[in-house]
């Protein structure tokens, strides 16, 4: 999954809060409305080897957003600092638009 763009209308949900995934606005550009979002993955270990796993996925969202608003995040790259529920940053796993955090 790369980054996605979304032209905005009056009235659009900022940041965009998807069933799987939590995507964080990094721009928005004034002239032409295009907003480019991250995709937040979470991935748990299991037999060996890291899945999503929609139960603690979702769980973890809400550990993300409680982060978010505790923490009074500001800058997109703050989310790299979330570490709740054994969840931590996968530099290796990570691309520039999509940031895995695993367990």
């Amino acid at each position: 999954v790369t980054a996605k763009e979304y032209v905005l209308s009056p009235g659009d949900p900022d940041p965009v809060f998807e069933e799987n995934e939590i995507e964080m606005q990094r721009k928005i550009n004034s002239e032409t409305g295009v907003v480019t979002l991250y995709t937040v993955v979470f991935k748990d270990e299991k037999n060996g080897v890291l899945k999503v796993i929609s139960f603690f996925a979702k769980k973890a969202r809400g550990m993300m957003v409680r982060f978010i608003v505790q923490n009074h995040l500001s800058d997109v790259n703050e989310l790299k600092n979330f570490n709740s529920g054994g969840y931590a940053f996968s530099e290796t796993l990570s691309t520039d638009k999509e940031w895995v955090f695993t367990r």
